[in-house]
């Protein structure tokens, strides 16, 4: 019936409607599955970037801190027990789905549920069936999803809107960073109510150490300094929203005493900054190659502009440091009519930051020109410098082999290669349909088997 609907409405009549249908949804769910979520404190996050890393965070952290929690974020879902890969390919999952998992919190005895909130998740009405949020969290605000949304203001105004959700008493958590000062004020202005608690998160709540040794970092607290298994400033601050928030909610008085070990014991997350090779060795099997130089591969799914630049500018910053010789960049795009604005500063911030940049495809359509998405990627590139510090390949498989080709010929050179846009996604849409991915299982593959 959804189906049908969608091919006889009009785009505009079918945007109008969603909100609707998708409310009443969770409605009828959350009435079917007993009102799970009145029995768990519900933890709402957005941001363009880190919203999927800071769900994941949370619900880890407080389940080391003895406090269980389960969480439903891009990457993976948990109801308390295992985490398990989320395969739907949406930040704000189905009302049906997400009652459901609510209701396994709840026979696992959660106490905490943190669901992370994409803009279209808050503009959909899939927050319905929740009754308000205990805390929400507002990471940064980058100009992405535009077009969806129609424009920057109507994507801050749809983001902000998860502060309309927060019960009366709850808490507003929000960045105070410099670069967001104007959209913030606006958000504060218009959503933010007096009955909030209101902790705001800037570098004077928080800061990065580092260890010229290592690539891990530090998160410095209210002075005091905690070891951590992260390698990026944004990861640390994705800990650092994820720890304040803590601290707001709970009443519990040793948190800050088993910080350090539950520090310790949190790791990266599935698909971001996710390493499947090291120094020439597959991380999954221990096999190794010998190859003329030694090669790191790594999956992140950073596919908007914001993201991808924090990760390959730390990736540059790897290169000072010593840590790497030579950066290759996997970059590529949804099919055309889909963000087209930002596929030319996709690929300017990889030619920018990367030594070399493979330019290819993920999800595209039968209605799609696969061309035409490298023609954009690569609109702003001087193409006489094809195959020297650029190529480009349509299949994604091919790209991948050819980067690992070309990362071998650096003799004696240290050598990452990192591929973004993909992450954990369980599949990729093709033209023929949907086709079976795992980003780090295909590069075991083409590891295993290159010569």
């Amino acid at each position: 019936m959804k189906e049908v609907l969608k091919s006889l409405l009009e785009p505009e009549l079918l945007k109008s409607v969603r909100p609707f249908g998708h409310g009443l949804k969770g409605y009828l769910a959350s009435a079917f599955y007993g009102f799970p979520a009145t029995k768990l404190k519900i933890i709402a996050i957005t941001g363009t970037k880190g919203k999927t890393s800071t769900t994941i965070l949370t619900g880890r952290l407080l389940n080391s801190l003895g406090l269980k929690a389960g969480y439903i974020s891009t990457a993976i879902t948990s109801t308390g027990d295992e985490e398990i890969i989320n395969s739907s390919k949406m930040s704000s999952v189905d009302g049906i789905l997400q009652q459901k998992l609510l209701s396994q919190m709840v026979k696992n005895k959660c106490e905490y549920a943190i669901i992370e909130m994409s803009s279209q998740g808050l503009e959909q009405n899939r927050d319905k069936g929740l009754f308000g949020f205990d805390l929400a969290m507002f990471l940064n605000i980058y100009p992405e999803h535009i077009e969806a949304h129609g424009s920057f203001e109507k994507y801050l105004d749809a983001k902000g809107s998860i502060f309309n959700k927060v019960k009366n008493n709850g808490i507003a958590v929000l960045t105070s960073q410099p670069q967001f000062a104007e959209s913030i004020s606006k958000v504060k202005q218009k959503f933010i109510k007096p009955t909030y608690k209101l902790i705001e998160i800037d570098n004077s709540v928080f800061q990065v150490g580092s260890n010229r040794d290592s690539q891990f970092k530090s998160l410095v607290l209210n002075g005091e300094a905690y070891s951590t298994n992260f390698m990026t400033d944004f990861e640390i601050e994705n800990l650092a929203f994820a720890i304040k928030s803590i601290q707001a909610l709970s009443s519990s008085k040793t948190i800050t005493q088993k910080l350090p070990k539950a520090l310790e014991e949190i790791q990266g997350i599935p698909g971001r900054l996710e390493y499947v090779v090291k120094n020439n060795n597959l991380l999954s099997s221990n096999v190794h190659k010998d190859l003329n130089a030694r090669v790191d591969i790594m999956v992140d799914y950073a596919h908007e502009t914001g993201s991808m630049e924090l990760l390959l500018k730390n990736m540059a910053e790897w290169k000072r440091e010593g840590f790497y010789d030579r950066i290759i960049h996997i970059v590529s795009c949804d099919g055309v009519g889909r963000d087209d604005w930002k596929k030319p500063i996709l690929g300017d911030i990889s030619q920018k930051y990367a030594d070399y940049t493979v330019v290819t495809t993920d999800n595209y359509d039968k209605n799609d020109n696969p061309q035409s998405i490298l023609e954009l990627i690569t609109k702003n590139y001087n193409h006489d410098n094809l195959n020297q510090t650029f190529t480009t390949i349509v299949n994604r498989k091919d790209a991948m082999i050819h980067a690992l080709r070309k990362a071998s010929n650096y003799k004696d050179e240290k050598v990452i290669i990192v591929s973004t846009g993909v992450g954990t996604e369980q599949a990729l849409t093709q033209p023929e349909g949907m086709m079976r991915w795992d980003e780090r299982l295909v590069w075991e593959m083409i590891f295993n088997n290159f010569v």
